[in-house]
């Protein structure tokens, strides 16, 4: 009978089998595991040649094309290393490493837009990754897109938050876009995640001296000096703010001592040799300074301000003659701005090619080869036929190479992959919009192209006026300013943002760019009349006033404010008659305003008040009474004719119900006073008087220490006392404003600090509370101006 079990000789041989299999299946598995790891370990040390030959044999393997890009980008072959990325890329669209390679070797290869498709289309790939992020915000920032680079940055934030990196260039971005309080807290969190980082803490230290703060900015840039005494922009900046704060002379000459290591660090920059410059005349070491001053001439010829200080230098050391050239020197670059920014407007809003070719060489002549090149190529693009400027640019870009602009296109383009064309057409569109008075669509359509094209300071302009249109003053401003920063000679953006400060009470900012964009923009007779309303009042300019609104009145006849304005010039004047025939031409041309027809009233009151003009002024009043802004002032002069008729109790009677309406009206106390005279009322006379000379005493204690303080920008006591008056005045968030600077400027006023808070708080209680953000933005752009 057959045995049914195995032998044991049997049973061996087949654990053996079994064993062999394993160890057979066990090689398989890790072969087929570690295959695709030596696989690219074997791309990744193949040469040029094999990985080329790989490529022809494996056309759809995209690691093969990613690292033949790697080969080529080593050999210097950026436009094929580009194609290998791109090839790579298409293949295997997951591959965060391809699109970023891609998007990064374009950009060096000025591929611009094509850099722009890869990093955006890697971003929309792979949202989570802070890499894909942070790269796109780097090259966005490079290329001055910043509102889309800062929004990147912030999303490499989210995508990791201990990334100090990221919180970096969030924290530069928002300080380029001037959101000083975003910007400091993004820097403070890039310090803290990262605290050897100096250029964070470089950042933070300008963003604090942004907002008014030196003191810590100057703790910012000792902890930058500490960890990189030989970066020149550090002890330049570390230099200025000790040189802004020093009250000795030995606290001067430790900031002349930094600011001389950042020059012989940086001899090529001449904002070191300035700086150095004013340190050493701070000190009254005229000849060294002469000589600082001198060599930040010679790297920069036409900075206005170095031959300022070189001309008040030379006073100090006797030398009149050198003085007298380098005032002459200051005026003639001022001059050349001046007209640079005339024949610059005249090429934007003409097609005189003529004008564009008198520009660019304009710029030419003065060394500013940069924006001559850029000017003979937009000639040369809308008016092809023209060889002298075709010579003239050729000959100017072989001379001067280093003038070229980086790639052939702007920053609008390199922001976005859309034609130049499609970016005009969405503007005409907006504007279009704009025009029929749809401000909230408008806003929508311009967003649209701020998204699209961040580096548009056209469509920033056009955003801005329409914020204006809906009363939202903070991101108008924010966005008006960032116009202006891309392209400082947009009329429109100019003008609007000019209105904004003078609402706001920034006459002097407000005067400031109405003067400059009158002689940018000479026949504009809007712009030539909101220039002369900014200087209306100052008695040094009546007869510059004057030629302005008898300009902007030969331009368009048809404004009535033109007329009214012109009329209160010649008052001022003391040309009567002349004033009376300008009312009466405002009046004509809107019969039924309330304004002209209150402004004759009054001055047919005011000037030869017969009992024939008194009437004529009574019918003219009596039609504005009931009028809410103005029924106040007709009320007024209604009881002043009452007066002049000896008819007190009517007289009583119209007053006080002019200061009923209006408790600030100064002259109508006054007259009430003389009233209660008539009527035998003393008390109540005295009570009037005594509202009448409190009213003026304000008024002129206000404007006197306004005035002040604009020639003392750094005294807190000023500022206290201004926001005091502010605060009497119900003119809430200037005062909220004037406390806070003068507690960046004396941290430890303990009566500013009570004061702010007790003020803030009856406000916030209130529902009063104004948002500060806008006006203490155009606060410090103002004073940053000056």
């Amino acid at each position: 009978m057959t045995q049914s079990n195995d032998s044991p000789s049997r049973r061996k041989r087949l654990r053996r089998i079994e064993m062999a299999a394993l160890i057979v299946l066990g090689a398989v598995a890790i072969s087929l595991w570690t295959g695709p790891m030596r696989a690219e370990r074997a791309l990744k040390s193949a040469s040029f040649n094999e990985l080329r030959a790989l490529s022809r044999r494996q056309p759809d393997n995209p690691r093969v094309f990613y690292h033949l890009g790697v080969r080529l980008r080593e050999l210097g072959q950026l436009g094929p290393a580009t194609a290998a990325f791109a090839r790579a890329a298409v293949l295997d669209s997951d591959s965060e490493e391809a699109w970023l390679a891609w998007g990064t070797t374009a950009a060096a290869f000025n591929q611009n837009e094509e850099a722009f498709e890869a990093l955006t289309k890697c971003v929309e790939t792979h949202p989570r990754s802070e890499r894909a992020h942070l790269t796109l915000a780097l090259f966005l920032h490079e290329h001055f897109a910043l509102q889309r680079a800062h929004d990147e940055a912030v999303a490499a934030t989210r995508c990791a938050p201990e990334d100090g990196a990221a919180w970096r260039l969030a924290g530069v971005t928002a300080l380029e876009l001037r959101d000083l309080p975003g910007a400091e807290a993004a820097l403070a969190t890039a310090t803290r995640l990262a605290p050897k980082d100096w250029r964070s803490l470089l950042a933070l230290g300008q963003a604090r001296a942004a907002r008014h703060q030196p003191a810590d900015a100057l703790d910012a840039y000792r902890r930058a000096a500490q960890l990189a005494p030989n970066e020149a922009g550090v002890n330049l900046a570390l230099g200025q703010t000790l040189l802004v704060l020093a009250r000795t002379d030995s606290e001067a000459e430790a900031a002349q001592s930094i600011l001389a290591r950042a020059a012989e660090q940086n001899p090529g920059s001449d904002d070191a040799q300035l700086l150095l410059g004013q340190s050493l005349a701070r000190l009254r070491r005229w000849s060294e300074s002469r000589a600082a001053l001198d060599r930040a001439i010679r790297l920069r010829p036409n900075r206005s301000e170095s031959h300022f200080e070189l001309a008040r230098v030379c006073r100090q050391l006797g030398d009149s003659r050198a003085a007298e050239r380098e005032t002459a020197a200051h005026g003639r670059i001022k001059a050349y701005e001046e007209e640079r920014l005339n024949l610059g407007s005249q090429a934007r809003t003409g097609n005189d090619p003529a004008v564009r070719l008198r520009l660019a060489r304009l710029c030419a002549s003065h060394g500013d080869y940069r924006e001559a090149i850029l000017a003979y190529r937009t000639l040369l693009a809308r008016s092809p036929g023209q060889p002298a400027a075709s010579v003239e640019v050729d000959r100017l870009q072989r001379a001067h190479p280093e003038a070229l602009p980086e790639g052939e296109a702007g920053p609008a383009a390199v922001a976005s992959p859309a034609s130049p064309a499609s970016e005009a057409a969405l503007l005409q569109d907006a504007d279009s919009v704009l025009a029929r008075g749809l401000a909230p669509e408008a806003e929508r359509a311009y967003l649209q192209i701020v998204n699209a094209h961040p580096g548009s300071p056209r469509a920033f302009e056009g955003l801005g006026i329409a914020l204006v249109r809906q009363a939202r003053t903070e991101e108008a401003f924010r966005a008006l300013d960032r116009a202006l920063s891309l392209d400082s000679r947009l009329p429109r953006a100019q003008f609007a943002l000019a209105r904004l400060y003078f609402d706001q009470g920034f006459v002097d900012e407000a005067d400031r760019r109405m003067e400059i964009l009158t002689k940018q923009v000479p026949s504009d007779p809007e712009y030539l009349h909101a220039f002369a309303v900014c200087i209306l009042d100052d008695s040094s300019r009546y007869p510059q006033a004057e030629q302005a609104l008898e300009r902007a009145i030969s331009l368009d006849r048809r404004q009535p404010s033109y007329w009214r304005d012109l009329a209160k010039t010649e008052v001022n004047l003391n040309r009567i008659e002349k004033a009376e025939t300008c009312y009466r031409q405002a009046l004509a041309l809107a019969p039924r305003d309330a304004e002209p027809t209150l402004n004759l009233g009054l001055f047919l009151l005011d000037h030869r008040s017969t009992p024939e003009r008194r009437a004529e002024a009574e019918g003219l009043l009596g039609r504005v009474a009931t009028d809410g802004p103005r029924g106040a002032e007709a009320l007024m002069g209604m009881g002043r004719i009452a007066l002049a008729r000896e008819r007190g109790a009517e007289a009583e009677t119209r007053l006080q119900s002019a200061v009923k309406r209006d408790p600030n009206l100064a002259e109508a106390w006054y007259h009430l006073a003389r009233a209660y005279d008539r009527t035998g009322d003393a008390v109540r006379a005295q009570d009037c008087r005594a509202a009448f000379s409190e009213i003026t005493r304000y008024r002129k204690e206000l404007s006197e220490t306004e005035e002040l303080a604009r020639y003392s920008l750094k005294n807190p006591a000023l500022r206290l006392k201004l926001a005091r008056l502010f605060a009497r005045g119900g003119q809430n968030a200037r005062a909220i404003n004037q406390y806070q600077v003068c507690l960046h400027l004396a941290p430890k006023n303990a009566s500013a600090t009570r004061e702010l808070a007790a003020l803030t708080q009856r406000l916030q209680s209130e529902g009063r509370l104004p948002s500060m953000n806008a006006l203490n933005g155009m606060l410090l752009a103002s004073v940053k101006a000056h």
